[in-house]
């Protein structure tokens, strides 16, 4: 809003965002806020533009040929997407909930303890008492998760996710990236999780 006072346009990159927060970019005052409608289950290379009319009416003035035309049914699954989205995201932070409760609560005695972290999704950071983290990824690709994101929150991602810890984590506590890894629940349910983990555990 201080941007647009100012007569500076704003346009914000509302990714992973849309859906989970009270106001996007152009409802904070931006002139455009963007999105992938891919990492909302979507269509591939579709992308949104909400805000000013003037803005969007040019942006729809360059997209004259046929090839960079949405078309109907992809437009219709654009807008599934977005009616399942909000969705499957209740429900996938209702696994992360459960989760959190059984592996704090002992579920299995490998684990130290268990937080929910918003790394663009919601997602469980499992720390464990011994540094097996990379052989728990490993054996874990074995038993069927995703070893790293399809296009996070796509409509591909069905099993879970197991994958190390981000960057900025490794770089804050070096040591914590061969004790901790991540793991996103996707379509999956906390039984599915949880024995995933205890034989990926069991096969090391």
């Amino acid at each position: 809003a201080t941007l647009r006072a100012a007569g500076v346009p704003a346009l914000t990159d509302d990714n992973y965002a849309v859906m989970k927060v009270a106001r996007i970019g152009c409802e904070c005052g931006a002139n455009v806020s963007t999105f992938s409608c891919f990492k909302l289950f979507g269509p591939e290379g579709v992308g949104a533009v909400v805000g000013d009319a003037d803005v969007i009416s040019r942006i729809r003035a360059t997209l004259y040929s046929g090839g960079s035309q949405i078309q109907g049914a992809q437009a219709l699954e654009v807008l599934r997407g977005l009616v399942l989205a909000p969705v499957m995201h209740a429900v996938q932070a209702g696994v992360s909930e459960r989760l959190l409760a059984l592996l704090n609560g002992g579920a299995v005695a490998e684990v130290k303890s268990a937080v929910i972290a918003n790394a663009q999704s919601k997602v469980l950071i499992v720390e464990f008492h011994q540094p097996i983290a990379a052989r728990v990824l490993e054996e874990a690709q074995k038993l069927g998760a995703l070893p790293y994101p399809v296009g996070a929150e796509s409509k591909y991602e069905i099993p879970p996710l197991f994958y190390r810890l981000s960057g900025t984590f490794r770089q804050a506590n070096p040591q914590l990236e061969h004790c901790a890894i991540r793991i996103n629940p996707n379509r999956s349910g906390e039984e599915t999780i949880l024995r995933i983990l205890r034989e990926s555990i069991a096969s090391i």
